[in-house]
């Protein structure tokens, strides 16, 4: 499975503002980003230039810490913040998409954080508190590219149930609403809140037993008449619960759902027979059916390969 690589420049300040960076990485590690900083990947004797350059030109983005002792290094080209500077400017000049840069707000005040060739450019605040949490989640849709995206323009009737698509927080809520005191049919969602924020790419079934349930997917094809929201590509929705994933893969153009789930241990199969207990955390897609009596027990693995001939724990 493919984890967006992330870079984080950012300017050395006191030890508290050192570490809301190092927070900020580890968090986006714990939502599917392989982010990227010199306090885990620096170590003595290693050459700093060429770390920089690395990073940089090798990562899907750059997050730029923008913060005054930021703005004035990057500004003057001073240390190893104006270094990562000039390569960042030389990659836009000789065409690399500007968007791979995505600049971050961890101070008050954006005119006086933001380096000149960053000001006028949309960013993200990660210093408001009121704001950290939805900021935080657009950021994360912005690294896996789930931003939202305008609907067709079209004459037909805007409110026409084809062209709406949920975001999940609202399905959830719609699902909830619905169901009422009532159960749903399989697990909801472990965490609503990052419905949606997996990003496209998991492997493909197997394993034999989960342990969350991540989400509920329905892949969209417009050649095949669903709307054409991203210039004719496929494209994902996801849900937290079945029941909305399966009202809404009933549309022209939708698969019926499937579901991503996370295994925190697996059975592998590597030749008919043959099964080995696994114990690396991974996720991956199933078919909804599959849930039924699949949930994993601390008993469940050890007793299945206990059944099998020629298993091994």
């Amino acid at each position: 499975m493919h984890f967006p690589k992330v870079f984080i420049s950012y300017a050395w300040d006191s030890d508290n503002f050192n570490a809301l960076v190092r927070g900020l990485a580890e968090r986006l590690r714990n939502n599917g980003v392989e982010s990227i900083i010199d306090q885990w990947a620096v170590h003595p004797g290693d050459q700093l230039p060429l770390f920089m350059e690395q990073s940089i030109r090798e990562s899907d983005f750059t997050l730029v810490i923008c913060t005054p002792k930021y703005k004035s290094k990057s500004d003057s080209r001073i240390g190893g913040v104006g270094y990562e500077g000039d390569i960042i400017t030389a990659e836009i000049t000789t065409g690399i998409e500007r968007r791979k840069f995505i600049p971050v707000l961890m101070s008050e005040n954006w005119k006086c954080s933001a380096p000149s060739w960053l000001l006028g450019s949309s960013y993200i605040d990660l210093y408001s508190k009121d704001n950290f949490e939805s900021n935080f989640a657009k950021l994360v849709a912005t690294i896996n590219g789930t931003l939202s995206v305008p609907p067709p323009i079209s004459f037909g009737d805007s409110k026409s149930k084809s062209n709406d698509i949920p975001d999940p927080a609202t399905a959830l809520q719609l699902v909830l609403a619905s169901l009422g005191s009532g159960k749903s049919l399989y697990p909801i969602a472990v965490d609503p809140k990052k419905v949606g924020h997996y990003g496209r790419n998991a492997s493909s079934g197997g394993g034999f037993f989960y342990d969350d349930v991540l989400e509920y997917r329905v892949w969209g094809h417009p050649h095949a008449g669903a709307p054409g929201i991203t210039n004719g590509d496929d494209y994902l929705c996801a849900f937290p619960t079945f029941e909305a994933a399966y009202e809404f893969s009933l549309e022209k153009g939708f698969e019926e759902p499937l579901v991503l789930v996370r295994q925190l241990e697996w059975i592998n199969e590597p030749s008919p027979g043959k099964y080995v207990h696994m114990k690396t955390e991974r996720i991956t897609e199933w078919c909804v059916e599959c849930l039924k009596d699949h949930k994993r027990k601390p008993w469940s693995i050890p007793n299945f390969i206990k059944e099998k001939a020629g298993g091994s724990i």
